[in-house]
């Protein structure tokens, strides 16, 4: 991304490989956590996931378009706020049935209910359609 963040005209960049492997940032967060702090920065980008890859096979595919900008803008985040609610996702792909995604989105929202009682919690379990997935894989982002 930063080769082109400013260039001279948009930029499409196709990736291949794993979205989803181990020791690696999911793609799932790039776009829930890094996405937005760039917007902040005052720079947007698409990510389309046109197929998510898992380890150790890959065979992911996405495609980032970038706007290029003249400048960035300076932020300021050292006021946390407070937590209004939690969300996620539990994913599996391949052959694993959507039960496996079920018991970790249960066992995740029963480990913060011991922390937090009283905030809103939603992690939903999805099973990857099989045209948009590569290997077998699973995983959780909150």
């Amino acid at each position: 991304m930063p080769c082109v963040l400013f260039a001279a005209s948009p930029s499409e960049l196709r990736l291949k490989g794993g979205t989803n492997a181990e020791m690696a940032p999911q793609i799932d967060y790039t776009m829930m956590v890094f996405k937005p702090i760039a917007e902040k920065f005052g720079f947007t980008f698409n990510c389309d996931i046109k197929t998510r890859g898992y380890y150790p096979k890959g065979g992911g595919e996405v495609i980032v378009r970038v706007s290029p900008v003249k400048r960035l803008d300076p932020i300021n985040l050292t006021d946390r706020g407070s937590v209004t609610k939690i969300y996620g996702r539990a994913f599996v792909a391949g052959v694993l049935p959507l039960k496996v995604a079920k018991d970790m989105a249960a066992a995740a929202v029963r480990c913060i209910r011991k922390e937090i009682r009283d905030l809103y919690v939603s992690i939903q379990p999805v099973q990857e359609a099989r045209d948009q997935a590569f290997g077998n894989g699973s995983g959780i982002i909150i």
